[in-house]
């Protein structure tokens, strides 16, 4: 049943209040197939578990080798923070879908020799010089989501040849899903109108 509980995930969000997060298997399905169409390239890649088993987007890693029969190599957690340590990891396990932050995305410059075929970059604005040099590179998404929405709510694949300058979109929904922008009494906003994400 897509309602029936996946998982509980524990974060404080925005609020800074600890609560756990109730993620139904429908959300979790829309997550596995927007990851097998649109970013898992072909079935069998070496997928990079960097995130903290603790913080949701080891769920976007875990089922991302799972759904595509692929295999989950561990990032060790002394290369976590530095990009260079990283890269290093990378090409010692032969990872090809990584997901981090764009802050170590954008340190991530000697990709040449790595297998690394994926790169998607989330929880923070990433920046449009970095995201252009990776996509001359690989497929690099950006993505965007709170842990109520199951990991990503939306994701935008940068083209090589991305022109913007200030930021880096968010892009669209992941399948199955719909996001609307909203003025303070959940009415759609017109396009180019500010207002809250829904």
């Amino acid at each position: 049943n897509p309602s029936s509980l996946a998982y509980v995930i524990y974060t404080s969000g925005s609020t800074g209040t600890p609560k756990g997060v109730m993620v139904g298997q429908g959300n979790l399905c829309h997550l596995a197939t927007y990851q097998a169409r649109r970013v898992v390239e072909t079935d069998g890649q070496r997928v990079g578990l960097f995130a903290s088993i603790g913080f949701d987007v080891s769920v976007w890693e875990v089922v991302m080798a799972l759904c595509s029969k692929g295999c989950l190599a561990v990032i060790p957690a002394s290369a976590r923070p530095d990009g260079m340590r990283l890269v290093d990891a990378l090409r010692a396990l032969q990872v090809e879908v990584i997901t981090v932050p764009p802050r170590l995305a954008s340190e991530m410059e000697s990709l040449e020799d790595l297998p690394l075929r994926v790169l998607i970059s989330a929880g923070e604005a990433a920046s449009p010089d970095a995201a252009r040099h990776l996509a001359a590179r690989l497929a690099y998404y950006n993505a965007y989501g709170p842990t109520e929405t199951t990991v990503c709510a939306t994701a935008f694949p940068v083209s090589p040849d991305f022109a913007g300058d200030v930021a880096v979109p968010i892009g669209g929904p992941i399948s199955n899903t719909q996001v609307y922008v909203v003025d303070d009494r959940l009415q759609p906003q017109p396009v180019g109108v500010a207002g809250e994400l829904l």
